[in-house]
């Protein structure tokens, strides 16, 4: 049976990267059949980011985090992590212990219009103070 867990974000946030990190015993080689990472601004319409695997054939994985960088900023509310059956806790017993979601920063344009508006304040109070 597959598996999926979908994160709500709260509000649309621009996302560039997503991603799950992985502890394999010491030891072990990590074995799956399938992961996948769909992203989207409505929970019923989500686009698959990317994925290793296939349902049912195995791969192996070897570095953890497995992470899917995105070309440019993405819009988006719900990230969906689907887990085929036998991943991530098969053949070596491993362990997913986090999944993540990293937002860029992008100011707000009334934010970058306060900031100028303050530096122009200051700006102006100083050459006022000069004048005297």
């Amino acid at each position: 049976m597959d598996q999926y867990i979908i994160v709500d974000l709260g509000v649309d946030r621009l996302i560039d990267t997503v991603g799950s990190s992985f502890v394999p015993y010491p030891g072990d080689r990590e074995v799956w059949d399938y992961f996948g990472i769909s992203i989207g601004t409505d929970v019923t319409a989500l686009s698959l980011v990317g994925s290793i695997g296939t349902k049912g054939q195995f791969v192996e994985v070897t570095s953890s985090p497995i992470y899917f960088q995105l070309s440019t900023p993405t819009l988006v509310r719900y990230v969906k992590y689907e887990f085929g059956q036998y991943s991530p806790d098969w053949g070596g017993g491993s362990r997913v212990y986090d999944v993540y979601a990293n937002a860029t920063t992008v100011p707000e344009p009334a934010t970058l219009l306060l900031l100028g508006t303050g530096m122009a304040g200051l700006a102006a109070t100083r050459m006022k103070r000069k004048k005297k």
